[in-house]
């Protein structure tokens, strides 16, 4: 049940993840504030790094502000691919693939009947097995 659990908590924090995405403008201030911060304390000037006119390896937006720079080089591409890396890894159609821990011997005689008939037939569904959630009951009484 751990990774039930664990894939309901990566939902929640793809859903904050992108409601930092949607509100980047201040995402980017407050990080902004922070290097801006420490820049001062380091003697260290944040600026827009070095930009040409044909770049083909890396990213060279047209910007005036290490604002705009940072946003839309790092911190935009970034959140997307956490995003993206996130819900693919536990998206729905990972469920059959969770619900195997149901199987085993240790969880098999402690959760209920129900939750083992509706995990047995996810996974069966998915994987094609016949008679497993018939063999999960003949499991779960011995």
């Amino acid at each position: 049940m751990y990774l039930v659990k664990c894939s309901q908590q990566i939902e929640h924090i793809v859903e904050l993840v992108g409601k930092h995405r949607d509100k980047v403008e201040e995402t980017v201030e407050a990080i902004m504030n922070e290097m801006k911060a420490i820049g001062i304390e380091l003697d260290v000037e944040i600026r827009v790094p070095r930009l040409v006119t044909k770049q083909s390896f890396r990213v060279n937006p047209l910007v005036s502000t290490p604002e705009q720079y940072f946003k839309i080089s790092i911190l935009i591409p970034y959140l997307d691919s956490f995003c993206n890396s996130l819900k693919e890894r536990f998206s729905r159609k990972q469920g059959p693939a969770i619900e195997l821990q149901t199987l085993h011997p240790t969880k098999v005689r402690v959760l209920s009947v129900d939750i083992l008939q509706s995990s047995g037939t996810a996974i069966a569904d998915f994987y094609n097995i016949t008679n497993l959630t018939r063999e999960l009951e003949l499991w779960h009484r011995f």
